[in-house]
Order: structure tokens, then sequence, then C-alpha cells
């Protein structure tokens, strides 16, 4: 964020459930409702012609505001971002904090220092476990029905190997993609290696209008 915003307005939330954000009243979670958020923000801050950011779940958040608001969407950033659905939803119960702390450590890779494991883990997991499984359901309802064509930019960025990328999917339909893959990284590539990272972000940024 700091380097961002040497040259960019940079906005950051926290979604509904997350941080110091309350769970929505009814108790359930769809990306209508995150997107919702992020044009609830996007109003008050009186921005427009947004680059959308989204990391792992986040991606289907920026990809339901895309549909749902284009007039105010400029281009998509995915960073190891949910295309298709791997493995199934999380499970609620006593063993669900549990389940996702192994689903969590599966995501780390070399480059992910124990500081960071530490750090991750803290704020992963801080989030109550409805807001895990709300969020969960609502991914995989999200990528059964996003099956149509968006047109504005998108920078793709995955791990290496990374279980979530499905490169023919994004080609298919995301015409104007750039993908790319950061070598020895896991899903935080961001945190593992910052500086490729942010030269990637900064030079997709600077091809923008």
């Amino acid at each position: 964020m700091p380097l961002l915003a040497k040259q960019y307005r940079v906005l950051t939330l926290d979604l509904q459930g997350h941080g110091q954000s309350d769970v929505p009243r009814d108790g359930k979670f769809s990306m209508d409702l995150f997107a919702q958020a992020v044009e609830a923000v996007r109003a008050e801050a009186k921005a427009d012609g947004l680059i959308l950011a989204g990391q792992g779940m986040g991606t289907q958040v920026v990809l339901r505001y895309a549909r749902l608001y284009p007039q105010h969407t400029a281009a998509l950033v995915f960073v190891d971002g949910v295309a298709t659905r791997v493995g199934g939803p999380l499970q609620g119960g006593p063993e669900g904090r549990n389940n996702r702390e192994i689903r969590i450590r599966s995501q780390f890779s070399a480059a992910t220092t124990p500081e960071m494991q530490a750090k991750i883990l803290k704020m992963t997991l801080a989030a109550p476990n409805a807001t895990a499984v709300g969020t969960s359901n609502a991914t995989g309802e999200a990528l059964s029905h996003e099956n149509g064509i968006v047109n504005v930019p998108v920078l793709a960025i995955y791990a290496e190997h990374s279980r979530l990328a499905n490169r023919e999917y994004l080609q298919t339909h995301f015409p104007n993609l750039e993908y790319t893959e950061i070598s020895g990284t896991g899903h935080y590539l961001m945190l593992e290696k910052p500086e490729a990272f942010n030269h990637l972000l900064l030079t997709f940024l600077a091809k923008q209008k």
C-alpha cells in the first residue's frame, strides 16, 4: 500500500464478517453482498474508474463487482484467485477452526517464512467460523454462475503451479488478460516476493488510462 499510494489513491476495506466489519444481520454471505459493500465504500469515497484487486476469494468479489457495476470498473487484478472450484466447502462444527488451519498451512511455500506464517494464521483465523463457512459457500455458489465474458483489462498473478490457476478458463472469459506466475511462491505471493509482485502490478497500472 505505501508504494502504491505514492502514485495512486488506494482504498482498502474489511468485508462483512472480516477484520473489524460486523457479520451480516441475517448471517448470510454472498458475492452480491460483498460487491455491494465495495460499492458503498466507492460511493462514500466519491471514487470512480476503479482498478479492483482481490486475492483468493477476493477475485470473485471484484469480478462480481465488475458485473454489477461495470460503469465504475476500469480494470481487475486477480491474485492467485479462485477461477474454478478446488475442493469442497469448509465445514463448521468443533473441528472447523482446525480444518481451516490445515487448509491455510497447505497454501504456504518454502518462501513463506515462519514470521509470515504466524502473521497469516493470526489474521485468517481471527474471522469467526461462520464467516469462513459462509464465504466458502458463497464462493462455490459464485463459481457455478460466473460464465460470462468480461472485457475490461485483467491482470492475473498466480503462484507457481497454483492449484487455483486455470489459464484456459481465464483466457476464454477475459479476452484482455495478462497472465503471469511468480516462481517459488505459494498462495501468499504478494508477501513472499513483494518486489516481483509490486513490479507486475505497477507495470499493469501504468498501462491503464
